[in-house]
C-alpha cells in the first residue's frame, strides 16, 4: 500500500511540474513572436546604417582612431560576452561558455577588459577570476536600448582607447538553430557593410554637402553604427534564448507526458497486483 502511495505522490509532483513547463513554453513563445516581428524592422534599419557608415566611414582621415586603432599588437582588448537573462535554456548557456573557452585566448602583452551580461555569464567570468568592468544580469525588450547605449559611452569613453572590442552571442540561425558566435566590432570593417552595386550611379562622400564639419559627422555615425551593432548583437542573445528556453520546456513537457503514461501503467498494475493479492488471501482463509 505504501508503494502505491508513493507512486501518487510521484504522479502528482510531474503534473504540478508540467503546468510550470506548459506555462514557461507559452511565455517564451509569446516572447519569441513579440521578437521576431521586430526582428524584420532591426534588420532594415541596421541595413540602413550599415549602407550610410559604409559610405562615409571608408575615407581613413574621417574615421576616428577610436574606432580603427592602430596597434597590431591588440595590447588592449575589450571581450563582452552574453548569455542568457535567466535559465531554464536547453543547453544555450554551456554552448556559448564551451565555445568561449575554445576560441579565447589571451597574450602575455594583452591586458584584457570584460563585461558580462547574464548570471551564467557573471559567474563563469568571475570563475576565472576575470575583472569585470560591467556586468548586467538581466537583458529584456526594453533594457535593450539602454544597455547597449551604456556599452558604447564605455567604449567611446574609454582612456586610453581599446584596440579591439570582441562579443561573444549566441545568433539566432533559425527557430532550432541557435549558434554561438564571436563578432569583432572595432576596429570597422566597413567593406562587409557596404552596399551591392547595382545599375544605379554610384554615390560618393563628395557629393553631400556637409553642414557641419566632416570629421564631427563621421564621428557622430561611427558612434551610432556601434550602438545599432550592439542594439543587433543583444537582440539576436535575447531572441535566441526565447527559442531555446521554448525547445526545452516543450521537450519537458513532452517527457513529463511519456514519464505520467508510464507511472499511471505501473500504478495501475501495482494495483490490481494488491487486489489479486487480497482476493488469493481471502480466497485462502474461507478455506
Amino acid at each position: 500500500m505504501s508503494h502505491l502511495i508513493q507512486i501518487k505522490q510521484r504522479i502528482r509532483a510531474i503534473e504540478k511540474t508540467k503546468k510550470i513547463t506548459r506555462a514557461m513554453r507559452l511565455i517564451a513563445m509569446s516572447l519569441y513572436s513579440k521578437l521576431e516581428k521586430k526582428r524584420l524592422l532591426l534588420q532594415n534599419y541596421q541595413t540602413i546604417v550599415s549602407s550610410l557608415a559604409g559610405l562615409v566611414l571608408t575615407n581613413e582621415e574621417t574615421l576616428p582612431k577610436i574606432f580603427s586603432p592602430e596597434d597590431l599588437g591588440d595590447t588592449r582588448p575589450l571581450i563582452i560576452v552574453c548569455s542568457s537573462s535567466k535559465g531554464l535554456c536547453g543547453g544555450m548557456n554551456s554552448s556559448m561558455m564551451k565555445y568561449f573557452e575554445k576560441t579565447f585566448t589571451l597574450g602575455q602583452q594583452q591586458r584584457g577588459t570584460f563585461i558580462a551580461l547574464g548570471r551564467r555569464a557573471i559567474t563563469h567570468l568571475k570563475g576565472k577570476n576575470f575583472k569585470l568592468l560591467h556586468e548586467a544580469e538581466e537583458c529584456t525588450i526594453p533594457t535593450i536600448p539602454t544597455l547597449a547605449r551604456t556599452l558604447t559611452q564605455i567604449i567611446c569613453d574609454a582612456d586610453p582607447i581599446y584596440t579591439s572590442v570582441r562579443v561573444y552571442y549566441t545568433h539566432l540561425k533559425s527557430f532550432f538553430a541557435q549558434v554561438p558566435e564571436r563578432e569583432t566590432l572595432i576596429p570597422f570593417d566597413m567593406k562587409g557593410d557596404e552596399p551591392e552595386k547595382k545599375d544605379s550611379p554610384e554615390l560618393t562622400v563628395d557629393q553631400y554637402t556637409w553642414e557641419q564639419d566632416q570629421k564631427m559627422v563621421a564621428n557622430k555615425l561611427a558612434e551610432h553604427y556601434l550602438y545599432t551593432s550592439l542594439v543587433r548583437v543583444l537582440f539576436h542573445n535575447l531572441i535566441s534564448e526565447n527559442a531555446a528556453r521554448f525547445i526545452a520546456m516543450d521537450q519537458s513537457t513532452n517527457n513529463a507526458d511519456k514519464y505520467l503514461e508510464s507511472l499511471a501503467l505501473t500504478y495501475n498494475k501495482s494495483r490490481q497486483s494488491s487486489i489479486t493479492r487480497e482476493i488469493a488471501e481471502l480466497a485462502s482463509n474461507m478455506d
